[in-house]
């Protein structure tokens, strides 16, 4: 009883600041930490809260309030510019608002010009874009030592990939410390997640509410991860929550079969180009490869937009990437896939279960 009433309240803390944000207060614990209760770190997360609302079909609301303290030069550097990106097709993303904190508790509101929405940059070593992914950038102005950085965020799903399913996970650590990250996800009744803390342990409650159960995890005083020469991602060592309402990875792996099979069908352009370029090969590991290699020097990489419900996930026709000599990574799996069926390889699937 003690625990449930412990989370009730943090949820009407959360729902209170939500509420003084409008009166311009800043929590009180933001105030009473220094570099001498996290030594050597360059600020600190003061709170992290997340809730996150999914309907029965899959769309759904998340929403993030955040508040971090700086403590070093370098702290206004890392804090002063926070990124989100969405995929226009699936998600608009919302800054409710954005505000730098003096460190004699004065607010500073970002212009609205400091909050930028464009063109996802291409990723480093990449000369392509993918023309409907985007990032919303909030640039802070005014930041000292001391100071810090408030927002709230809304992602809106209006279109989700998967049917009636949600899929998600969450970091509750990183490279510098946090004094509270809460975690809320609201799920119709009739979805009935999985869900697995990895790296760690986490407080956990679950509570019904109307027509939906919701489940809660939190955690305090949270020590940075110390970052180290040639150490692995971040996020796969920081504890955090995986969850899927998916019943087992087979549901998954035989939905992404069912979406990609129709598009794997040879038609007459593909059943020639496989008849000519294997007419020399004289064994199995002759085929292989000479298909390997023709998808892999003649179909160019180049991204191309994520249209329609399952963007970024259906292939393309594999006569279509054999026409127009390129696609992304599914589009050139998927051509190697049905190439190799219509050479007479036959148990080749693409990510299939069957």
């Amino acid at each position: 009883m003690g625990k449930r009433l412990f989370f009730v309240g943090l949820i009407m803390f959360v729902f209170g600041m939500g509420c003084a944000l409008k009166r311009n207060i800043i929590s009180d614990n933001f105030f009473k930490l220094s570099v001498d209760t996290y030594p050597e770190s360059h600020g600190v997360t003061v709170f992290d809260s997340v809730f996150v609302k999914c309907n029965l079909d899959g769309t759904g609301t998340e929403r993030t309030h955040f508040l971090a303290k700086i403590f070093t030069t370098y702290g206004k550097k890392k804090y002063g510019e926070v990124k989100f990106n969405y995929f226009t097709n699936e998600d608009t993303v919302i800054i409710k608002f954005a505000r730098s904190i003096t460190a004699d508790g004065k607010t500073v509101t970002v212009p609205k010009e400091n909050i930028t929405d464009n063109p996802m940059p291409a990723w480093k070593g990449s000369l392509f874009l993918i023309p409907n992914l985007r990032i919303v950038t909030i640039t802070f102005t005014g930041l000292d030592i001391g100071g810090g950085i408030e927002y709230e965020t809304e992602r809106i799903t209006h279109d989700a990939s998967f049917d009636s399913t949600f899929d998600s996970w969450y970091m509750f650590e990183d490279n510098e410390p946090i004094e509270t990250k809460y975690l809320e996800i609201s799920l119709p009744k009739n979805m009935k997640p999985n869900y697995k803390i990895v790296n760690g342990q986490l407080q956990h409650e679950e509570l019904d509410r109307e027509d939906t159960r919701v489940y809660l995890w939190k955690a305090e005083h949270i020590p940075r991860i110390l970052e180290e020469p040639a150490m692995p991602p971040i996020f796969d060592i920081a504890t955090k929550l995986v969850i899927t309402t998916r019943s087992s990875w087979e549901q998954g792996s035989q939905w992404y079969y069912n979406l990609c099979e129709p598009n794997l069908q040879a038609d007459s352009s593909v059943k020639a180009e496989v008849k000519s370029i294997t007419k020399d090969a004289k064994t199995f590991e002759d085929t292989v490869r000479t298909l390997y290699e023709f998808v892999n020097k003649k179909i160019r990489y180049v991204e191309t937009d994520l249209l329609g419900k399952n963007g970024g996930y259906e292939p393309q026709t594999i006569g279509f990437t054999l026409q127009n000599k390129y696609g992304v990574c599914r589009d050139k799996a998927a051509l190697l896939v049905g190439m190799l069926r219509e050479a007479g390889i036959k148990n080749i699937y693409l990510y299939g279960t069957n």
